[in-house]
């Protein structure tokens, strides 16, 4: 179960801190970009001209861990990051951009059984703070859903399209995911992973049918033996968790 920490006064903004199991896995503050394990950013330096651990302004890290202000001695570094070959605890002044880290999952609802399965796959990397995922079952009532899916197509480095004829008749996938989607892969490095899970005319679709899907539309998942399902969802998830670790 969650449970936030308030801080006693705002650290460069942020004043709450979402443990979880008794683990720090997030940092938030009003107009500030939520901090996460597994976020990708570019950093700052300080009015000194200095970020801690011997980083350099502009140098892309990976958040890999959170932690309670005034621990170890220190107040307000409270974001320890890493480049694959060291680690440092900085402050949160020190994140300068965030960059597109999340994984999109697009679906119709039609296969909602398919997104669930997926989901089970995924359950280890989100639990290691390896991957952030998002898909509209993370929509919160009363929010503005549009600007959820806005805000989240603009993190995504990876997009697992689960392809279908729903989804490919889908207007609202076609005009508000989809299109966005493209244009990031385009024009910003996203990754555009094509599953496809029933028979449908994704070859016939010029836009998608340029990327690679990551199994053979003609043999779809609801084609497979349960072994071999089992196997196309183990290689998707492999694949997922090389392009993040880039």
């Amino acid at each position: 179960m969650s449970e936030q920490l308030k801080f006693e006064g705002p650290i460069f903004g942020y004043d709450t801190l979402i443990k979880d199991e008794g683990n720090c896995v997030s940092l938030r503050g009003k107009g500030k970009p939520e901090l996460r394990r597994g976020v990708k950013a570019k950093l700052s330096d300080d009015s000194r001209g200095y970020v801690s651990g011997g980083f350099h302004p502009g140098e892309k890290v990976t958040i890999v861990e959170l932690r309670e202000p005034h621990q170890q001695g220190n107040s307000d570094h409270i974001v320890c990051v890493s480049n694959g070959e060291k680690l440092a605890w900085i402050k949160p002044s020190n994140i300068d951009q965030i960059l597109r880290h999340q994984v999109f999952i697009s679906y119709s609802h039609k296969d909602k059984n398919w997104l669930e399965r997926l989901l089970f796959h995924l359950q280890p990397l989100e639990k290691s703070g390896t991957l952030i995922r998002w898909d509209d079952t993370l929509i919160r009532s009363g929010s503005k859903w549009r600007d959820d899916i806005e805000k989240a197509l603009n993190l995504t480095q990876v997009a697992v399209l689960l392809i279908s004829p729903a989804f490919l008749a889908s207007n609202f996938i076609v005009n508000n995911e989809l299109a966005p989607l493209l244009n990031a892969a385009n024009e910003d490095g996203a990754v555009i992973l094509p599953v496809i899970i029933s028979h449908c005319s994704f070859e016939q679709v010029p836009s998608l049918a340029e990327f690679q899907s990551v199994n053979s539309a003609a043999e779809p998942l609801d084609s497979l033996s349960e072994a071999l399902l089992e196997a196309e969802f183990a290689n998707l998830v492999s694949a997922i968790e090389s392009i993040l670790r880039d």
